[in-house]
C-alpha cells in the first residue's frame, strides 16, 4: 500500500484518542493541508487514527465524512486537496473524475491529473478504471490497451472471489463492470460504436445485479456512459429510454437531464427537450460547470 511522503509530524486537534497501542511510523497530516477534513467529525477521528497508523480505519471514517459532503462541488474540491495531502490519492481521484473542469490545474483533476498522480495507493482501491479512461481521453490508446489487459488479469484473480466492498458487493463483480466499461470506451475511441454499445450494455446488466449501497458502488452510473454512445450511434430513442431509467433511479441529476434533452432534440421533439432543459437549469443552478455531455 502506498503512503504519502515528506509529511511532518505535528499536533492534531481531535475529539479524543484512538484506541491505545504502539505508535507506528505513519506521520499524521498537517492541519494546513486538510482543514476541510478536520472540520468534519469523521475527519478528526481519521486524523487520530492516522497517528496510530490505522490507515484502513481512517479511510472508512473519511468515506463517511465524504458522504456528508454530497454534491457541494466547492467542498468536494477542498476534500480532494486534503485527501491527496493525507495520502489517499485514490479517493481524491474519484472526486476528480466527477468534478471534471472544476478540478482543472489540480493534481487530482480528470483526465489530465489521473495519469500523472496514479500510484499504488490509488490502484489498490479501484481507481484503475478511471486511470484507463484518462489515458483514452488523452488518446494514449496503446497504453490504455495494456492497462485494460492488466485490469482483466486483476478481475480474474480468484483471490478476490470472497472480497467485498464494505461487506455488500463483491470486488470481482465491480471489476467485471469496470472491464466492460473500459473496453467499451476503447472501442468507441477506435470508431467501433456498435461494439462499444454492446460492451456498455453488458456492463449495465452487471450493474443491475449489484446490491443497494449508499453511495452507489459504481461511481459513474453506466447508463450515463451508455446514453452518449447510443446518441453517437444515432439511436436516440434508445438513449432516451436509458436516460429516463437513470433519472428514475437518480432523480433530477444533471448529467441524465442533459442527455435526455439531447436525445429528445435528436428526435425532433424540441418542445419536450426545452421542458427538460428547464429542469436541468433548475437542478444545475448552483453548479460552476457547464455540461456538454452526460459523461466526462
Amino acid at each position: 500500500m502506498g503512503r504519502a511522503g515528506g509529511q511532518q509530524r505535528v499536533a492534531l486537534p481531535r475529539p479524543g484518542r484512538a484506541r491505545p497501542g504502539p505508535r507506528r511510523p505513519h506521520p499524521p497530516p498537517a492541519p494546513s493541508d486538510g482543514s476541510a477534513l478536520l472540520a468534519d467529525p469523521a475527519g478528526r477521528t481519521a486524523a487520530a487514527l492516522l497517528e496510530f497508523g490505522e490507515r484502513e480505519l481512517a479511510r472508512a471514517e473519511l468515506q463517511r465524512g465524504l458522504a456528508r459532503v454530497g454534491g457541494d462541488r466547492q467542498r468536494l474540491a477542498l476534500w480532494a486537496d486534503g485527501l491527496v495531502a493525507w495520502g489517499y490519492p485514490g479517493m481524491a481521484l474519484r472526486i476528480g473524475a466527477r468534478l471534471g473542469e472544476t478540478g482543472a490545474g489540480r493534481e487530482w483533476a480528470f483526465p489530465r491529473g489521473h495519469a500523472g498522480t496514479i500510484d499504488a495507493e490509488a490502484r489498490a482501491h479501484g481507481i484503475d478504471a478511471f486511470y484507463v479512461l484518462a489515458l483514452i481521453r488523452q488518446e494514449q490508446i496503446d497504453e490504455a490497451r495494456q492497462e485494460l489487459d492488466r485490469l482483466r488479469r486483476i478481475a480474474a484473480d480468484p483471490a478476490l472471489d470472497d472480497v467485498t466492498l464494505w461487506g455488500v458487493n463483491g470486488t470481482t463483480d465491480l471489476l467485471e463492470i469496470a472491464v466492460e466499461v473500459v473496453a467499451g470506451e476503447l472501442a468507441a475511441a477506435g470508431g467501433d460504436t456498435e461494439d462499444a454499445v454492446r460492451r456498455l450494455e453488458v456492463a449495465l446488466d452487471l450493474e443491475s445485479t449489484l446490491l443497494y449501497d449508499e453511495p452507489p458502488a459504481c461511481h459513474q452510473p453506466v447508463r450515463q456512459l451508455l446514453g452518449v454512445l447510443l446518441l453517437d450511434a444515432a439511436r436516440a430513442e434508445d438513449a432516451e429510454r436509458v436516460y429516463r431509467e437513470d433519472l428514475s433511479k437518480f432523480p433530477h441529476n444533471g448529467w441524465s437531464l442533459h442527455g435526455l434533452a439531447e436525445a429528445l432534440e435528436a428526435q425532433g421533439r424540441t418542445r419536450e427537450a426545452e421542458q427538460v432543459r428547464r429542469q436541468l437549469r433548475q437542478a444545475w443552478k448552483s453548479a460552476d460547470v457547464t455540461l456538454t455531455s452526460s459523461r466526462f
